[in-house]
This record gives C-alpha cells, structure tokens and sequence, in this order.
C-alpha cells in the first residue's frame, strides 16, 4: 500500500476523494431541482467537478471499458443540463475523443462543437483553455478528413430527416423552426434540445434504410408533434 503526503494511505485517499465528488454531485442535483441558479451564476465552481469526473471516466474505462466510460460520461453530462449552457468541457472534449477514436466522425464533431460554443465557465482556469483549443484543432483535423454533411453543418434534426428522407423537407423546416423560435428560450427546451442531439444520430444511423420503422415514427410520433406546432 502508497501513501500519498502525510502519509496517508492512497486508498483513504481515494475514498475521501471519491466522497467529495459525490458531494459536490449532490449539490448540483439539489440546484436543479430547487431551481436556484447557484451554479449558472457560479459556473466556475463546477471546473474541478468536470476534472475529476474525467478521472473517475478514465478509471473505468481502464477496469470495464470504452462502453462503460462512454456511458459514465454521458450521464454526467445530463447532471448539469438544466444549466444555459454545459459547463462539463473537459467531458465533452473527451466523448468527442472517444467517438472519433472509434470511426464515429459525426458524434466527435457533435461534442466538440459544443465545446466552442459552450460559455466560458472559469476564464482562470488554464486546462479550460486548453482544453477548447486543442477540440479547436483536432475539429479542424476531422472536418478536413471527413468533411461534414449538410445536416450536420447546419444543425440537423437528424431524425426528423431519417424519417422524411430529406434535410430540405416541410416537415423538417417546420420542426427546425419551432426548435430555434421556441425551445431554444427556455430552460427545459435547451435541455430537450441538448439531450436530443447527444442520442439521435446513433437512433438515426438505426432508422436508415428501415422504411418500416421510419413510417411508424412518421405517422405516431413526428406527425403528431407538428400538429400540434401548427396549431399554435
């Protein structure tokens, strides 16, 4: 058994350590559902949650796989998305790393997008820098070996398009208006929004040439949403 300063054993350490992030995980859970705000007017507390869930992602990845880091980390991601916009950077960096380690361009390109677009969550924390920066150039490294498709370049409803066949069909239209006029201006709708570009283009790569699942999404679930958009 190591002992890490002071001589405490590294296993007393892990444990408190661990302790404190769930903590610190509890706290922000508490915000979301209290709806304070404490976290959207102090995102900078969240950078040592985002570093340290990073470790814990790349413990298990060592002990149960890419799978289950994957998972990890996208779960930790809807901890904090009640928040304006996701202040988990290093974690997003990280997914985009793992999908394009693993032949998925479009996901990478996805997460690191939300890198850059994300708001600043702590200007004094140096691995934040780095981290954008270093998305900033393996973002332009992807886009010049697999250079994006129209939808994903312009925001994409990536199921939506699956099940109508076209980016540049009505229904589409319609369905990427009310996201950009409507969802996008509330909370919840930003969170929708956020989760919904996390899973759907794994559940769109699904309905490709499936006629017959893209037909009963179309009629039970899409046509009825944009029924109700026309209506208001």
């Amino acid at each position: 058994m190591t002992a890490i300063g002071n001589d405490v054993p590294e296993e007393v350490f892990q444990q408190k350590y661990n302790e404190g992030v769930a903590l610190m995980e509890k706290a922000v859970a508490c915000d979301a559902q209290e709806g304070n705000g404490f976290f959207e007017e102090n995102r900078s507390w969240l950078t040592t949650l985002d570093a340290s869930l990073d470790l814990q992602a790349k413990d298990i990845r060592k002990t149960k796989g890419i799978e289950a880091e994957e998972s990890f980390r996208k779960q930790k991601l809807n901890l904090a998305s009640y928040l304006k916009s996701q202040p988990f950077i290093i974690t997003l960096a990280n997914l985009g790393v793992l999908y394009a380690n693993n032949g998925k361009p479009e996901l990478a390109r996805q997460y690191w997008q939300q890198v850059l677009d994300a708001e600043t969550v702590d200007a004094d924390f140096e691995m934040e820098a780095q981290t954008r920066e270093g998305v900033r150039q393996e973002l332009q490294i992807l886009n010049a070996n697999n250079p994006p498709k129209k939808s994903e370049s312009a925001g994409g409803c990536y199921i939506a398009t699956a099940c109508y066949g076209s980016y540049d069909a009505p229904e589409v239209k319609i369905l990427r208006a009310y996201r950009d006029k409507n969802l996008s201006k509330t909370a919840y709708g930003r969170s929708f929004i956020r989760v919904y570009y996390a899973y759907s283009p794994f559940i769109a790569s699904l309905l490709r040439e499936k006629p017959f699942f893209n037909g009963l999404i179309r009629k039970y679930v899409l046509d009825n949403i944009l029924k109700r958009i026309r209506k208001q």
